[in-house]
């Protein structure tokens, strides 16, 4: 393997051993607000926070004492809600995501069962959570919404003033609405404002919890600034803004959990704690108390054309990678997308993909490969040029560059296919690590999930892979045949470390990835054989 095609290999796989380290380590942990814009700045003291001060609260009676249950069943979920917090939601299957063991995906779990529950900070300085049983208004426990949209509504009081919150579901949609009617209370209320509150996260819903972890966060948006707040080990926090605040959410690796007012609120609280490995988050938005204030909870995937079709910049929250691989991530998964809408079968669209994209570079490789061919046959007089010249490094310089143009050959022409593919690659890694439409996508025989490593079993504990050892049987093949009939001990070392190092690389990479690297080798290797010719 020449010097400058060597050079381009190790940077690509330098590209891909720092890629799962980049989502950890460049995606924003740290809390970015604006300071350029007033209504985005972070405050510990802001008196409008106080709200949330959530310490001894006081949870006001009312007349009902007993917990009631309603399920709401729609195309896409059923949920369970209760009449404690005024609507809290106890449970919500998916109906079209399962867990590796195929039980339905629940999104609510012990820990965060207690949501959507409203605070506010009295004129007296008491702090009231409502987080009692509030009556329920709708005799009918089961809704199924068919084609219409159904509504629950709920009430409570504090200090004998009414209090109203209203859900409604929708049938063929992921969002609830939320209005919340506390004009009647607004007199007892500090500035009139109160939160509404989020909290226990999302539960883990991967095999590999360690990764689907990595990838949890809360954020908000700011103005025009994107707020994260991301846990490191054994870490609290609690991140108190104030400002035009659009949305605040809690994603984990392929769901979310967003609160979207109507109306900007004023100021959103962000908290997290780590408890036995896992990151609960929890998202609190202020509000003004004036009239009945309307939000949307977003409770489902983090699929793309929802999260867009919110129209409230909520796919911020989506990992695409450096702007670089941006919008080829995005392009890629946006031509999988459409073959799968005629293929419904990821597993074939990859391999028609990589076909397709080898007729596209087809040009690029024939060069390359021409290019190697040629690089080949002058080694000789390299050699001799090298040892004519050892110690004039200026003038063996200038005879190399003198031979590579007398026989038309370009030094970089090998190495430049493999850096223009680079983008690609890294671009296909990150749709497959890391968007939903790839979660649970079967192929054929034992490769059950795509966006997974294709395990066939597990030895002693260790997974047995089969795609990354057949993609580095492929790319053995493919650089055989482009090394010299007599390579040297060099070139053969380097033959054989780099396929060990690519093998090690690419061994817990999604099969998704692997799959389709090993299919364009394969096509590389085709091509090589019986559509390139040899070099002169």
């Amino acid at each position: 393997m020449e010097r400058n095609t060597l050079l381009a290999v190790i940077l690509i796989a330098v590209v891909f051993i720092l890629t799962p380290y980049y989502f950890d380590w460049i995606d924003p942990v740290e809390n970015r607000v604006s300071t350029a814009d007033s209504s985005s700045i972070i405050s510990d003291d802001a008196a409008e926070l106080e709200v949330f001060e959530h310490h001894d609260p006081i949870t006001p009676t009312t007349s009902q004492t007993n917990e009631q249950f309603y399920t709401v069943s729609t195309l896409l979920y059923t949920a369970e809600i209760s009449t404690k917090n005024g609507g809290s939601i106890t449970s919500f299957l998916l109906n079209n995501y399962t867990y590796h063991d195929s039980l339905n995906v629940n999104l609510i779990t012990d820990r965060n069962a207690e949501n959507l529950f409203i605070s506010f900070r009295t004129i007296d300085g008491d702090m009231i959570s409502l987080n009692n049983v509030w009556s329920g208004g709708k005799g009918n426990t089961n809704l199924d919404l068919g084609a219409r949209s159904e509504s629950l509504q709920f009430y409570t009081n504090s200090g004998g003033h009414s209090i109203r919150k209203t859900l409604t579901f929708n049938p063929d949609s992921y969002e609830i609405g939320i209005d919340i009617d506390l004009a009647r209370a607004k007199e007892i209320l500090s500035q009139g404002a109160y939160g509404l509150t989020w909290t226990g996260g999302l539960p883990t819903t991967e095999k590999n919890e360690k990764d689907d972890r990595s990838y949890f966060q809360g954020n908000a948006l700011l103005g025009d600034e994107l707020h994260s707040t991301k846990l490191s080990s054994n870490e609290t926090t609690e991140d108190k803004l104030r400002g035009t605040t659009h949305w605040a959410a809690i994603r984990s690796k392929y769901f979310a959990s967003a609160l979207i007012p109507k109306n900007a609120g004023t100021g959103v609280i962000i908290g997290g704690t780590i408890e036995d490995g896992h990151p609960f988050y929890s998202i609190t938005l202020m509000n003004s108390a004036s009239g009945v204030s309307s939000f949307t909870l977003y409770l489902g995937p983090l699929k793309k054309s929802l999260i867009e079709n919110l129209g409230v910049g909520l796919e911020k929250i989506m990992n695409f990678g450096w702007s670089i691989f941006r919008p080829i991530a995005k392009g890629v998964l946006w031509s999988l997308k459409k073959m799968y809408d005629l293929i419904p079968n990821y597993g074939i669209v990859l391999i028609l993909f990589a076909l397709l994209i080898k007729i596209i570079v087809y040009p690029l490789t024939k060069k390359s490969y021409q290019s190697s061919r040629e690089m080949q046959a002058i080694q000789p007089l390299i050699a001799t040029i090298k040892e004519k010249y050892k110690h004039d490094p200026k003038r063996l310089n200038q005879e190399q560059m003198k031979l590579f143009k007398e026989h038309g050959v370009n030094p970089l022409g090998g190495c430049l296919p493999l850096l223009l593919q680079m983008p690609l690659l890294v671009s296909l890694f990150i749709v497959f690590r890391s968007t939903i439409e790839l979660r649970g996508q079967p192929f054929a025989f034992w490769i059950t999930d795509l966006s997974a490593p294709d395990t066939i079993a597990v030895i002693g504990g260790f997974p047995l892979n089969i795609l990354p050892v057949f993609m580095a049987v492929t790319m053995f093949i493919q650089q055989k045949m482009m090394q010299p009939t007599a390579g040297s001990a060099q070139n053969k070392f380097m033959l054989y470390f780099m396929n060990a190092f690519f093998l090690f690389i690419f061994y817990s990479f999604p099969s998704g990835l692997n799959l389709y690297y090993a299919l364009f080798n394969l096509f590389t290797i085709l091509q090589q054989k019986f559509l390139t010719p040899t070099a002169k």
